[in-house]
């Protein structure tokens, strides 16, 4: 994906790369997303449908559709979602980028997709050799553990 794609000029757009600091975040471009889902959760994958996104797995699936099925799956066992920040692929830099400078929108998108589909178990993979993005996701965690939000995505889902 070149560095000019509509995707990376929506993901890494200059005004939406505060590294690990949720206050900036929040009071800039961060958390609308997240408050809408969590008044109305049954309006995302709608929404995401409407919007037509479609996965970047390379056979362009629709992500609606995927989302869907894990929310029609039962709520008796935990549902994971795992964020995978690898990057092994030759070539690649999106993901050290995504979770160094962006941190908290990986995170809130993280979090509006546990909504949607019932997943109340969050796992985020970060490649050991990342450290610089190691360093900003724990410092970025850390910070959400502190907002009501955790508190009220819980309550939502019916469990801690």
């Amino acid at each position: 994906m070149s560095q000019n794609s509509p995707l990376n000029q929506v993901l890494l757009h200059p005004d939406r790369r505060f590294g690990a600091d949720l206050d900036a975040w929040l009071i800039d471009v961060g958390g609308d997303g997240l408050d809408n889902a969590i008044t109305n959760p049954e309006l995302i994958i709608p929404t995401i449908r409407d919007a037509k996104l479609l996965g970047l797995g390379g056979s362009g699936f629709p992500a609606h559709i995927k989302w869907e099925f894990v929310a029609n799956e039962s709520n008796d066992q935990d549902k994971y979602l795992i964020c995978n920040g690898n990057e092994d692929e030759p070539g690649t830099f999106k993901d050290r980028v995504l979770l160094q400078e962006t941190p908290h929108q990986v995170i809130e998108g993280a979090m509006i997709t546990a909504l949607a589909t019932g997943i109340n178990q969050i796992v985020f993979y970060i490649n050991p050799h990342l450290t610089g993005s190691l360093e900003a996701m724990k410092e970025a965690v850390n910070q959400w553990d502190e907002t009501q939000y955790i508190n009220q995505i819980s309550k939502i889902l019916g469990r801690p």
